[in-house]
Order: structure tokens, then sequence, then C-alpha cells
């Protein structure tokens, strides 16, 4: 009965809500107390030796701007569950080209290189550019980042689907860490342990209330294929 569908999503928008209490009260929380105890020694240390004080101020800002995206996470993740059951018809270029903005102003070396050969609108979760931002922000910290990899460039491409757009980002770095991974198959807070895989639970979410579908292939690098409904396509080439 409707009824007892409308009594189903409601426990089930409780217990999520629940999980993103216990999240922000703990998880992320401990993020912020352990990036401001190191703000402080910073700061205590630049107090005490002035020879050092260009490499501290670097690491002061740093760890700022540190802190000023797990407050920006931790906003997004509630308002993306308390609008869980909203859609609405996104420009994909758009969408994308606001998540591209937002990682050069992170990281403006970072090379994108785009592939953009299908666009048109598609209905989604308004968070939607988010999770276009955190799918490219794994590559920057897990590829780009990491001086092991070699790794030098973000690719998104995007291609047709079935009744959709297949939107790709990929990198050759070594892959998502396991760990992280498990955000995706576990539930509860200790599938966020430390804040860890954050922005894979904020894809996951969006994805799921976008009803879109994604795969990771984390065999050669990452790549993370999110599949979205269109409203029509069209070529851009």
């Amino acid at each position: 009965s409707s009824s007892l569908e409308t009594a189903i999503q409601l426990v089930d928008n409780r217990n999520e809500i629940d999980l993103l209490d216990q999240v922000i009260g703990r998880v992320l929380r401990h993020n912020i107390r352990n990036d401001l105890n190191v703000i402080k020694g910073y700061a205590q240390a630049l107090r005490d030796d002035a020879d050092e004080t260009s490499r501290f101020v670097d690491n002061i800002i740093t760890k700022c701007e540190s802190l000023e995206r797990t407050a920006n996470t931790a906003r997004t993740m509630r308002d993306v569950v308390e609008t869980r059951n909203d859609t609405q018809i996104i420009d994909l270029e758009t969408a994308v080209n606001d998540a591209v903005e937002r990682l050069h102003n992170r990281s403006p070396q970072t090379e994108i290189r785009l592939d953009l050969s299908m666009t048109g609108n598609v209905v989604a979760h308004p968070k939607l550019p988010d999770a276009i931002y955190h799918m490219l922000s794994n590559s920057l910290e897990h590829a780009i980042n990491d001086p092991q990899t070699g790794a030098d460039y973000i690719q998104i491409r995007t291609t047709t689907a079935d009744d959709g757009i297949l939107l790709e980002v990929s990198d050759d770095g070594p892959g998502i860490p396991q760990g992280e991974l498990d955000v995706l198959t576990k539930h509860g807070e200790t599938a966020l342990e430390h804040g860890s895989g954050v922005g894979l639970w904020l894809i996951d979410r969006i994805t799921q209330y976008s009803d879109a579908t994604i795969d990771f292939d984390t065999e050669s690098g990452t790549t993370i294929q999110l599949c979205l409904q269109s409203t029509g396509a069209s070529s851009s080439m």
C-alpha cells in the first residue's frame, strides 16, 4: 500500500540522516580537531623560530584550506541527504565546467583534458556538479598529487549510453585505496573512518538519488563511469 511505502521511505530517510549526524558529529569533527592541532603547532613554531617563517606559513595556509574543504564537505553531505528526493533537469556540460572550475581554483596547475563528444540535459540530483568535482578530486589526491605515480593529467569524457549519457573520469594513478572503496559496500560510520572515503560517499549518494548508475575500475589507474538519464543528448562535434 502507499502508506506502507511512505513509512518505509520515512524510516530510510531517518536512517540516512542518523548516519549523517554520526559522520559529521564524530568523524569530520575528528578531522577538524586534528587539523586545528597542527595549525596551532605551526603557529607556535612560527612564533618561536623566525628563520622558518616561510615554510610554516605555507603549512598553515595548506591546513586552513583543508579545514575549509572539510567544512564545505560536511555541509554538502547534509544538503545532499536533506534533498535526497529532489531531481531536476541539468545541463551536463555546465555541470562538468562548474566542477572543473572548482578543481582549478583548488589546484590551478592540474591539467584536465575534456572530450565532451556528447552533451545535453540529464535528470539528476541538483548536487551533480559536486559528484563530478569529487570524481576529479579523487584523481587529484590519489594520482596527480602522488609523486610516485607519474600521473600528470585527468581525463573527462562523455559518450552515449543506453537512454543516457556516460560520463567518465580517469587517471593513470595507482587506483583508489580499498579502504576508501569500502564506503560503497559497507554501511555505518565505520565506512567513513577519519573522513576517508567521504568523497566517494557523496558520489555514491548523489548517483543513487539521481537514479543513475556508477562503475569503478581500478585495474590500471582509476576510471569512474557515471551513467545518467538523458532528456535528449546532442553531439558537441
